[in-house]
């Protein structure tokens, strides 16, 4: 299984409890030798203390599949600063929680914005900055195929419903059923294929409900000789 990001509202309060095992090891138990045991890491701080049945739920997934969360961690957020603010209070619920390796290895900064009403009705905006290899293409190397940019839709207060309706329409579901039926395999060539099927799903859908921006026709006026 590759590396793992997840980032949002997870509409759970976890305070500065450990999602993780404390001085786990795996020398004295009798499990697998392959268990991964629990790297030592920073513990969290947080402003909000309060912890409820959801946050349980978030740290006990957290611990079983390793994930570890930026807020009141990382540089940053050293403090684990509060996320939302409402009537009630503030409190933090919204988090970026990654794999270890990247925690490790590839986690630069995580910030919590400052609170704007113009952006959110009570959330504030998470940041963080990852490092990231990459390589430039050779010569000897096969040039990737771009695809066109899919042109605009016009987006009204109705579009969302007419959507949804030409998802659950006889034609698209059969393109989902095909889609959900297909097999595959952890090759490049077919995670191309199947999100390239997946793109077509969508872009049918909103072809056959959206309207498309009319073009914008600008009369070139040709350069007159001057006698």
């Amino acid at each position: 299984m590759g590396e793992i990001l997840l980032c949002g509202d997870f509409n759970a309060r976890i305070g500065s409890e450990n999602d993780f095992i404390v001085n786990d090891d795996s020398k004295f138990t009798p499990i697998f030798d392959t268990y991964p045991t629990d790297k030592n890491i920073m513990t969290r701080k947080s402003r909000d203390q309060k912890i409820d049945q959801r946050g349980k739920e978030v740290l006990d997934f957290c611990i079983s599949k390793q994930i570890r969360i930026l807020n009141g961690r990382v540089l940053g957020d050293t403090f684990g600063n509060f996320t939302c603010y409402t009537p009630n209070g503030a409190s933090v619920v919204d988090y970026v929680a990654v794999s270890e390796e990247i925690l490790e290895n590839v986690v630069l900064y995580f910030k919590v914005s400052r609170f704007i009403p113009t952006l959110s009705d009570c959330h504030c905006k998470l940041e963080w900055e990852l490092s990231a290899k990459y390589c430039v293409p050779g010569e000897n190397d096969i040039p990737i195929q771009l695809k066109n940019m899919t042109p605009n839709y016009i987006w009204t207060d109705c579009s969302a419903i007419k959507f949804q309706e030409t998802l659950s329409s006889d034609t698209l579901q059969n393109y989902i059923l095909e889609f959900n039926n297909s097999t595959i395999q952890f090759t490049q060539t077919s995670v191309d294929d199947a999100s390239s099927k997946l793109s077509n799903i969508f872009l049918s859908a909103a072809n056959l409900s959206l309207k498309r921006p009319l073009k914008k026709h600008t009369n070139k006026q040709k350069n007159k000789k001057v006698v």
